[in-house]
């Protein structure tokens, strides 16, 4: 993949991730499932309702520097109650 590619695809991402979080009239921060879908989708360039990719998009933001922790926290909790699971690791 090319840096110019590489670079676009940063653009897309800081031009879209600010949608995915809004706040309720307590002042808390909710995640918006359908604009994280629609980041995933500028991104990837493919459309997912797997919730489990959702989930590693997420964290492929956290650690690139697009959530703050409260946010990649409370984005966990929300595709952790729709079904997502981390992978089960075999420890022998």
């Amino acid at each position: 993949m090319s840096k110019v590619l590489i670079f676009e695809k940063q653009k897309k991402v800081e031009s879209l991730w600010y949608d995915i979080f809004n706040t309720n009239e307590r002042g808390c921060t909710i995640m918006n499932v359908s604009y994280l879908k629609k980041l995933f989708a500028e991104v990837k360039e493919y459309e997912t309702d797997c919730v489990n990719k959702l989930m590693d998009f997420t964290k492929f933001l956290y650690i690139q520097g697009h959530l703050t922790a409260t946010e990649f926290r409370n984005s966990m909790k929300v595709l952790e109650a729709n079904g997502a699971e981390n992978p089960a690791y075999d420890i022998h």
